[in-house]
């Protein structure tokens, strides 16, 4: 309660409570010797305010009643709503170019996006292999072409397998193919 005594004061000193408020600060005042102490501080300070600068003086009652009058004039409308929907606009906008910014001067081989499995493998060539080819033949037949497994299998079977600088695609292609019982396809990746 005298928390809120002590906040409506400035109001008290300067006259704009409303009847009710004034005669409970009024109340307040009477009983408390604090507050009568913090009301005389709160007057000496404004009176030394108004007292430094005149020029930066408030308006006086005149100025008062006429910032009364004029709020109660304005009523909210589409001025009002038009004023928030270009707020909410350009705070939007804010958000989505501060999310954008990082990645705007970003070239591909920095790129932000990865896909959840992982990064693409670059594999030269895809191959699937025969259903009965063992590892070991496998291995060897890449081993003799100097290719690498970087990707696979794939969900129907087929491996990215990736060669060494310089080799050439189609050669190795013809060689994979012409392993008929271990491979069964080989192409070029695109």
């Amino acid at each position: 309660m005298q928390r809120e005594i002590e906040e409506l004061l400035p109001f008290y000193l300067n006259g704009s409570l409303s009847g009710d408020e004034h005669a409970r600060v009024e109340a307040a005042l009477k009983a408390n010797e604090g507050l009568r102490q913090q009301l005389e501080f709160l007057s000496a300070i404004s009176g030394a305010v108004r007292s430094d600068d005149p020029a930066s003086a408030a308006p006086g009652d005149l100025g008062l009643a006429r910032l009364r009058r004029d709020i109660g004039r304005q009523q909210p409308g589409r001025s009002a709503l038009r004023s928030v929907a270009a707020l909410a606009a350009a705070f939007i906008l804010g958000v989505g170019v501060m999310a954008l910014w990082p990645s705007l001067d970003r070239g591909p081989e920095d790129a932000i996006y990865e896909q959840a499995s992982g990064p693409v493998a670059k594999g030269a060539l895809i191959v699937a292999f025969r259903p009965g080819a063992t590892a070991e033949q496998i291995s060897t037949l890449l081993l003799s072409v100097d290719g690498v497994i970087v990707d696979g299998p794939s969900a129907i079977g087929l491996y990215r397998v990736d060669l060494p600088e310089g080799a050439d695609a189609g050669t190795v292609v013809g060689r994979l193919l012409a392993a008929g019982e271990i491979v069964e396809s080989a192409q070029k990746a695109e």
